[in-house]
């Protein structure tokens, strides 16, 4: 973990947002660490885009249909948004005001994008990175997934370039080069933050 300086303390609860380039295993990472943070629950975004086998509408995202997030988009009823490989994904204030005061500190995974407005809506926001080990290794990840093309390959690594030289201005960052690592290191850096409202 680098940038590990601890800021931002609070008694009030905390947006935690982690980011990361496409592969380089955020989900997974933060749904395991959510296992172990009891005060901690992460926001369910809304999605333009069909469910991929096994979601489930509520659990794993809002769907909703285009006209339905552009009318989200009209009212002011997003935190953020971003359209994302032509679809739109967005969390809305209400979710993440609703755990907020339950005394809960939320955890929102977004894109770069996103992360810019909520640090305009919400305070204190920590923000946390999450990258490979290499671009190698990225792009092994990307080529092992179902249907994945050469083409769709090569443009995600290109973007994964630019997202993370994008995103040098967060907080901290976590190499995901071991899975059990890197879940430690993102419940420690939680945690942390926790303690310091004490």
């Amino acid at each position: 973990m680098s940038k590990s300086k601890i800021s931002n303390k609070t008694n009030r609860p905390t947006c935690f947002i982690v980011s990361s380039p496409s592969g380089a295993g955020k989900t997974t990472v933060v749904m395991r660490a959510l296992a172990r943070l009891p005060y901690v629950a992460k926001t369910i975004s809304h999605t333009t885009r069909t469910p991929r086998p096994g979601e489930k509408d509520g659990v794993d995202y809002f769907f909703v249909n285009k006209e339905t997030f552009e009318r989200g988009i009209v009212n002011h009823e997003f935190a953020e948004y971003a359209l994302v490989y032509d679809q739109l994904y967005g969390t809305s204030k209400k979710t993440v005001q609703s755990i907020l005061d339950q005394g809960k500190d939320a955890i929102l995974v977004i894109e770069n994008q996103g992360a810019k407005e909520v640090v305009k809506a919400f305070d204190p926001v920590v923000l946390i990175l999450i990258v490979p080990p290499s671009m190698e290794v990225l792009a092994k990840r990307l080529a092992n997934r179902p249907n994945a093309s050469t083409d769709d390959v090569q443009d995600r690594l290109s973007k994964a370039e630019r997202e993370i030289k994008d995103m040098q201005w967060y907080d901290h960052t976590i190499i995901n080069d071991n899975i059990d690592t890197a879940v430690d290191a993102l419940v420690d850096l939680i945690t942390t933050y926790q303690r310091g409202k004490v």
